[in-house]
């Protein structure tokens, strides 16, 4: 009797390690901060959402999807010398993130139309935004 309870001691002490280690792995994973170039990625794909929620005229799921991508423009990263020391980048950030408020508040009032036309408008930021970091700058 002795031994199966020591058995089961060690088996109950190795799941607990296991899953343990799971979860510390889980929680390394979330606190690692993105690259830029994965937040662009992310970016795109919400971007991908929202247009498959334009075409079927899923609201909620339309504001859900423009929320995360006003939610993304909250990351550090975006912080980066290159953006922040610009004088350009606020207004950057605020002609993405007002289409984007557009989005969310349109879509909360089923006015496809507007969700549209404050889609084409981030769609533009994102463009202006992306000229400008690709522009050669003064030394």
């Amino acid at each position: 009797m002795k031994h199966v309870t020591i058995r089961a001691g060690l088996i109950v002490a190795s799941c607990a390690l296991i899953a343990y280690s799971a979860f510390a792995g889980a929680q390394e994973k979330e606190t690692k901060p993105a690259s830029s170039a994965e937040l662009m990625r992310k970016k795109l794909e919400i971007s991908k959402d929202i247009l498959e929620g334009l075409a079927t005229a899923r609201f909620e799921k339309l504001a859900e999807d423009a929320k995360k991508l006003k939610d993304l423009t909250d990351s550090p990263v975006w912080k980066t010398p290159v953006l922040h020391n610009s004088e350009s980048y606020p207004t950057l950030l605020q002609d993405f993130r007002r289409p984007v408020d557009e989005m969310i508040k349109q879509a909360k009032a089923h006015n496809i139309d507007g969700v549209t036309l404050a889609y084409v408008q981030v769609t533009m930021s994102c463009v202006s935004c992306h000229k400008f970091i690709r522009e050669p700058k003064p030394n």
